[in-house]
Parts: C-alpha cells; sequence; structure tokens
C-alpha cells in the first residue's frame, strides 16, 4: 500500500500505459528467478520476506494504475457497467482460478507458478503494446477521457500532437515549484 503513492506519481508523470507496461514487463523478468529462490529457499526469511515484500508488493503497487488504463477505455454512457463487467469477469476467473492453476502446475513442473507469474506479465505487457500499436493504425479508439493519455502527461500537457507538431499548444505551463512544464520549444 505505501508504494501507491509513488506508483500513483509515476503514472502522473509518464502515462497510465508506461506504468502499467513497465510494471508488467518486470514482473515477466523477475517473477521466474524470485520463484526460484523461494523454492530453494523456502524457510529462509532473509530471501522471502525481500521477495515477497518488496520485489511482488512493490510491482503490485504500480499494477493499481491498471484501473486509470481500463476506465479510459469506455465512453462515458457505458463506462461503470463496461468496466464493472471487464474487472468482474476478470477478477472471477483469474483470479479464482490462479491458485487452483499455480497447485495444479507444482504437479507437472516445480517451477510451475513461477511460470505463470511470468507469462501473466509477459501477457498484460504485450497487451499494452497490441493496443497501443492498434490505436496507432486507427482500428480502435483507446481513450474516451482525454486525447494522448498514455506515455506522456507532458505531451498531453502541452498540447503536442502524433506528427510532432503542436495542436493548440500552450505557451507555457507553470508548476507550483517554480518550473516550466510547456514552452515553445518542449517536445
Amino acid at each position: 500500500i505505501g508504494l501507491a503513492l509513488p506508483a500513483a506519481w509515476v503514472a502522473d508523470r509518464k502515462g497510465a500505459a508506461w506504468t502499467v507496461f513497465t510494471c508488467a514487463a518486470i514482473f515477466a523478468v523477475i517473477a521466474l528467478p524470485s520463484f526460484m529462490l523461494l523454492d530453494a529457499y523456502p524457510t529462509s526469511l532473509a530471501v522471502t520476506l525481500p521477495i515477497v515484500g518488496i520485489l511482488f508488493a512493490g510491482i503490485s503497487s504500480g499494477f493499481g494504475v491498471v484501473y486509470l488504463y481500463t476506465v479510459e477505455l469506455f465512453p462515458t454512457a457505458v463506462r461503470g457497467t463496461a468496466v464493472g463487467i471487464c474487472y468482474n469477469i476478470g477478477f472471477s476467473i483469474f483470479g479464482g482460478l490462479a491458485p487452483m492453476a499455480c497447485e495444479a502446475s507444482l504437479h507437472i513442473l516445480r517451477l510451475g507458478p513461477g511460470f505463470i507469474f511470468a507469462f501473466s506479465g509477459l501477457v498484460t505487457a504485450a497487451t499494452v503494446l497490441c493496443a497501443l500499436i492498434m490505436k496507432r493504425k486507427g482500428w480502435v479508439t483507446l481513450t474516451h477521457v482525454r486525447p494522448k493519455p498514455y506515455f506522456s502527461s507532458k505531451r498531453l500537457l502541452c498540447g503536442i500532437s502524433d506528427d510532432h507538431g503542436k495542436a493548440g499548444a500552450v505557451e507555457s505551463l507553470h508548476m507550483s515549484d517554480g518550473s516550466t512544464v510547456c514552452s515553445e520549444d518542449s517536445e
């Protein structure tokens, strides 16, 4: 819970999709080695606490941003219903079956849960990338909240378009700490 605020700050600076993609990619890379360590030293607090407490809790706090990402996928007329259906179906299928799948995978492969965790991070990262590719090709509209929410809030604030031109850009935006976010030459 303590890492949720830094994750929200990163999402505010970099965008919801960047945060979800980064956390998913990190999770895909560290899940199997972390599970291998847990499997090798199951009673060692020196191994268990850092892995469970820091790695998985830290990465999982970044996944809290996925709700910001999901909300923007639907127009306001159906947003509450659509997010509710997606969340509840996803949570019941994946959240409900994950413990059973991990337990069953132990009968097939000793490191089965590590592979399942790594695969889930890979699927999440690939989903964000596929969505961005489909948006770039004009196949889908990813957001109904704002025009450019995904990989840079600075680009959004400055009104910079995809073709690197300025579409109604703000001349300058002064922050409370005295810094300037947008200027004539900002990107």
